[in-house]
């Protein structure tokens, strides 16, 4: 993976800069200390770029660009991701926090365990103002050893992903289709990693996930005005999230299966899923939502 740092930070923003500053601040001060920190603002309209440049010109670790044009979220999130260059690459949101012992935790498990492709820790919320909202309960573990469990818990859309800013072996992620324009874009990531190894969750509460008014949950509620709102130039008539959730599970089932068995025993898997929503998938297409 070249000589540059171990670890690869990539920070996808726009129009940030309500919480960037203690984003920033707290991966700065993380222990370890190997890590470089890649910005890509995406064409921001209030004070991000200052912030940036603020801090890129005390830190040498942060390398900060500035998008001519916004090309969307989801892009943005690729773009910091083909421009690490570290053995290990995780993604940070403009608007969390997390404790000083995070990077260094998740790279011990990784050094420590080759067969563990990320590494995350417990999730705990907090709302607007930095107060404690409450710990993220733990889910069902994608650490077993089984790929198809993992695969099959890696599914289920209506449970909360929580190893999207976990610490990730660069060298898995490359092998992995870029994050595509629906809403469901981390857990269709996530199901491709989990059949190449473990995603194994640190039993601490490291990672902080601010919960505010301005999220996408929250100003669209339903998956179908989350997708449109990703992929904006789709028709309105044409937009069935649930149906290429299962076409991406499966896509993902086709490259990355360590076997034919365990592609077929996946497939078979996504057939129920398929079954087990059929409701969802024909409301999307009868309704003009």
């Amino acid at each position: 993976m070249g000589a540059g740092p171990l670890v690869s930070i990539g920070l996808p923003v726009y129009n940030g800069v309500d919480y960037l500053r203690e984003a920033i601040e707290s991966l700065l001060a993380q222990t370890f200390s190997d890590f470089e920190l890649v910005i890509s603002d995406n064409a921001s309209s209030d004070g991000t770029e200052a912030l940036c440049r603020e801090f890129a010109a005390r830190d040498p670790r942060i390398r900060y660009e500035r998008l001519p044009e916004n090309i969307g979220g989801v892009a943005n999130h690729n773009r910091v991701a083909a421009r690490a260059t570290g053995r290990y690459f995780m993604w940070a949101a403009s608007d969390d926090v997390w404790r000083p012992g995070y990077v260094q935790r998740c790279v011990e498990l990784l050094e420590r365990d080759p067969g563990v492709v990320v590494a995350f820790a417990v999730n705990t919320l907090i709302d607007e103002t930095g107060h404690p909202v409450r710990e993220v309960p733990k889910g069902p573990s994608l650490a077993v050893d089984d790929v198809v469990e993992r695969f099959k818990r890696s599914t289920e859309i209506y449970r909360t992903i929580e190893p999207f800013y976990g610490l990730i072996r660069r060298e898995a992620l490359q092998r992995c289709a870029p994050m595509v324009r629906h809403p469901g874009f981390d857990r269709i990531l996530f199901a491709e990693l989990a059949l190449l190894g473990k995603l194994e969750q640190i039993c601490e509460p490291l990672y902080v996930r601010r919960i505010h008014a301005g999220q996408s949950v929250g100003t669209h509620p339903s998956l179908k005005s989350r997708y449109r709102w990703i992929s904006p130039n789709r028709s309105r008539r044409f937009v069935y999230p649930h149906l290429e959730y299962a076409a991406h599970f499966a896509a993902a089932t086709w490259r990355a299966a360590p076997s034919m068995k365990i592609r077929a025993a996946c497939l078979w898997h996504l057939a129920r899923w398929c079954n087990w929503h059929r409701g969802a998938i024909w409301q999307e297409f009868v309704s003009a939502e």
